[in-house]
């Protein structure tokens, strides 16, 4: 039985095995971070903006854009997009921090296959 009141032993981390990503780039000449772990299901793919245009003068201008991606487009509305990521089992999220905006979409792999 495990004896919570005495602490396990001390070991010194010798190595940390990091899953190095594959390195792509786009005709476009943006870059894509490839990284395989394993046999998932899951994908992830993240979309990366720096928050590079922020202006003193339009101070939630970032924010706003970020939270108005899940508030639909002048073509689909918020419901019909997100029924459309939904049937493919998707999940779509957006965030925002003070340097950079993301976008990311996890899906099962064989709808994206």
């Amino acid at each position: 039985m495990l004896n919570r009141q005495q602490a396990p032993d001390f070991k010194q981390v010798s190595t940390i095995n990091f899953i190095q990503p594959q390195h792509k780039q786009l005709d476009n000449g943006v870059p894509v971070y490839i990284v395989y772990s394993g046999e998932q299901d899951l994908v992830r793919i993240e979309f990366l903006f720096n928050n590079v245009n922020w202006n003193l003068e339009k101070p939630l201008q970032a924010i706003a854009v970020s939270a108005m991606l899940n508030n639909g487009t002048s073509k689909r509305s918020s419901k019909e997009i997100a029924e459309q990521i939904d049937f493919y089992g998707a999940f779509f999220q957006t965030e925002y921090a003070q340097d950079q905006s993301t976008v990311t979409l996890y899906s099962l792999n064989k709808h994206l296959a």
